[in-house]
């Protein structure tokens, strides 16, 4: 996965977040009606103008959107606390024919109130993104809505809402066997995620009413693999049913043996099957959760499972007694209705110690854990390991790691800004045992003072610590300015400031030796800002890519259909939006220059195609014409991803690490779902 996508990495704060986030905008969203937006062509840069911002003011103040710097240093002393800023939130609710609707419960931030005659509200709320949902009356037949809206300081931001009818939408599916067509009735279909139970009648039909888009039906009968139904537009009645082609599963006749070739009883193993894998349509968003299944090996070391897909990947992961070492995850395919597998447990071996200070007395309450060695070299730094792999030194300082296979381990304490990290190599016999002696004693620190370009100090800018290219921890500066990194081992480090969030930062990163602590970091301006707002919706997903580089940020708009991106490195970027209601919207070579925000931009939804690009080898995908970028996303093998973008001409662009590995170029009109195979 390249950089770019810890985003996906500040979105790694942010993945748990922007998934429920993302799910808040797509469900219960009244979009309003999109104009026609033409032919494909990024339409020119109407409005779009640079807007100074304040250097000082945008150094001062934490980007209250994302999450601070993983494993961060012990803040320094603080200022004494401004005085909060406020704004107004002044909310009118309507419905779809522009009445105003009184009654509806409002909620802001932590303020409630409820619309008055004239379907108004208003709150007196923190400058910066407030979490506003809007409930309308009890009985009432309109559907709930909410989202973010950003309130200014010290100004009212008006703020109207639309709540649209709580609908149903019928939708038809056709259960059939995969490999002739028959009709398959009385299978049992589970609707998902309200979890009620339908059966399909004697010509295999299914109907359901759909409430949002983030229903899907689990179909399953006996002898033939699960399948996830996903609804999609265009067959809402009988005639127009989804055909879904159920195939023969698979048995599975898994056996776990020993070295010596023993049965070996009670070993778990669970077989997980990622939701795109066994969906249909196979080129759809991919919703809910993955098919697991699970089982024991017996006294014979056997277990069997049942109705598994054919051609589709299986993660397999196996749990064994204390006895024996962890066994790496696995993957499987499996190509026959009736397949065996055998899985070889070793035996395991452990490590004992001690972890001791520099005097020679235990320590208790240190992170100890083992790597399996990746390289002829030992990293400076331990990164993550298997929680199987961790523990804790005991109050006499002592430590046992088990369940370790033969071969070459790091064993060692990590970074944990409490002591250096400190590590040995070790080799690891089968079945037998090594002790080791870890001392966890103080390290270097580097220090020192971060200033704006008009010579004060520059509070609240993130920075990070990076040891051999790798992220190890990270800290805002202070009031002062300053900033501290402590318990570092002996070495070169690099230092650089989060490239996504203040405007201020680092030309380049900075190498600096472990125990400087006079550091002194002369910011500049490196980032600017891009504001605008989306024209024909107000639950679009817009994402921006920097051209010449791996940067791709995304966020859904406002509920006021707004959007603000900060902390944007300066060039040239390309917007997209799109919503789920299958319209979409590019806006080409948007320029970014340091400390300037480029404001007006406006992107205009329309109808637009849907293509779904796949690789059996590839790991990302580019949808481009020319330099202008429409998208851009991580490829699962085996799995559709998935881009809306205008009518029009556009190459794919396949890329395994980086490379690229084919292109295919393909013309789509509005309404096209289009499936790109960058194999053939």
């Amino acid at each position: 996965m390249r950089p770019s996508y810890a985003l996906a990495a500040l979105f790694a704060g942010l993945v748990v977040l922007v998934s429920c986030l993302v799910l808040g905008f797509w469900i219960g969203s009244g979009d309003e009606t999109a104009p026609d937006a033409g032919p494909a062509a990024a339409p020119a840069l109407a409005g779009a103008r640079a807007v100074e911002t304040s250097e000082t003011s945008r150094s001062s103040v934490a980007d209250p959107e994302q999450p601070a710097a993983a494993a961060a240093e012990p803040a320094a002393p603080a200022a004494s606390p401004a005085a909060a800023v406020t704004g107004k939130l002044h909310v009118v609710v309507h419905n779809e024919r522009g009445s105003a609707l009184a009654g509806c419960s409002v909620s802001a931030a932590e303020h409630d109130g409820v619309t008055d005659a004239t379907g108004s509200a208003t709150f007196t709320v923190a400058a910066g993104r407030t979490f506003v949902v809007v409930t309308p009356p009890k009985d009432s037949a309109l559907r709930t809505r909410s989202g973010w809206q950003t309130v200014r300081a010290d100004t009212t931001t008006e703020l109207t809402i639309v709540l649209a009818p709580d609908a149903h939408t019928l939708f038809w599916a056709r259960l059939v066997a995969a490999e002739n067509g028959r009709a398959l009735p009385d299978a049992g279909v589970r609707v998902q995620p309200r979890n009620s139970q339908l059966r399909s009648d004697a010509e295999g039909f299914v109907q359901v009413a759909i409430e949002d888009d983030n229903t899907w039906l689990d179909a399953k009968i006996a002898g033939r693999s699960a399948c996830r139904i996903l609804p999609e537009p265009g067959h809402e009645t009988r005639a127009t049913a989804l055909p879904v082609p159920l195939a023969l599963g698979s048995t599975l006749s898994v056996h776990v043996v020993d070295a010596a070739q023993a049965a070996v009883t009670d070993v778990a193993v669970e077989l997980r099957i990622e939701p795109w894998e066994f969906q249909c349509p196979s080129a759809a968003r991919a919703r809910g959760e993955a098919l697991v299944f699970r089982a024991s090996s017996d006294l014979g070391g056997r277990l069997t499972f049942a109705d598994l897909p054919i051609g589709v990947s299986l993660d397999v992961t196996t749990r064994a007694p204390a006895s024996f070492a962890a066994v790496a995850a696995q993957r499987w395919v499996l190509a026959k209705t009736q397949e065996e597998r055998r899985i070889v447990l070793a035996p395991a071996a452990s490590v004992t110690g001690k972890v001791t200070d520099g005097a020679g007395a235990p320590v208790a309450g240190v992170a100890v854990q083992a790597n399996a060695a990746d390289g002829p070299t030992m990293p400076r730094v331990l990164n993550t390991a298997d929680p199987a792999h961790r523990t804790t030194s005991a109050d006499d300082g002592t430590f046992r790691l088990s369940g370790l296979g033969a071969g070459r381990w790091w064993i060692g304490i990590p970074y944990d800004r409490r002591y250096r990290p400190a590590s040995v190599a070790i080799e690891v016999p089968a079945g037998g045992s090594v002790e080791v002696d870890l001392h966890a004693i103080a390290g270097l620190p580097i220090a020192g003072r971060a200033l704006a370009p008009d010579g004060k100090p520059a509070f609240g800018v993130p920075l990070e610590l990076l040891i051999d290219g790798e992220f190890v921890t990270g800290t805002r500066t202070d009031a002062e300015g300053s900033f501290r990194f402590a318990n570092l081992g002996a070495g070169t480090c690099t230092l650089r400031t989060d490239q996504f969030e203040a405007e201020l930062g680092l030309p380049e990163p900075l190498k600096v030796e472990a125990g400087n602590e006079q550091v002194e970091l002369r910011l500049i301006a490196v980032n600017g800002s891009i504001s605008g707002r989306t024209m024909g919706s107000s639950s679009a997903w817009i994402m921006a890519i920097r051209r010449g580089g791996d940067s791709v940020l995304g966020s859904g708009c406002e509920l006021d259909g707004s959007f603000f991106y900060r902390g944007m490195r300066a060039g040239t970027w390309d917007l997209s939006a799109s919503d789920r209601s299958g319209r979409a919207a590019c806006q080409a070579g948007v320029q970014v220059l340091p400390g300037r925000e480029t404001a007006g931009v406006l992107l205009m939804l329309a109808p637009a195609a849907l293509i779904a690009p796949r690789h059996g080898k590839a790991d990302e995908f580019v949808v481009r014409n020319g330099d202008h970028v429409a998208w851009m996303d991580n490829l699962e093998r085996g799995a559709a991803g998935e881009a809306r973008v205008p009518p029009g001409t556009w190459t794919v662009v396949f890329l395994l690490d980086g490379v690229e590995v084919s292109r295919r170029d393909v013309t789509v009109r509005a309404g096209d779902e289009r499936i790109v195979d960058g194999d053939r």
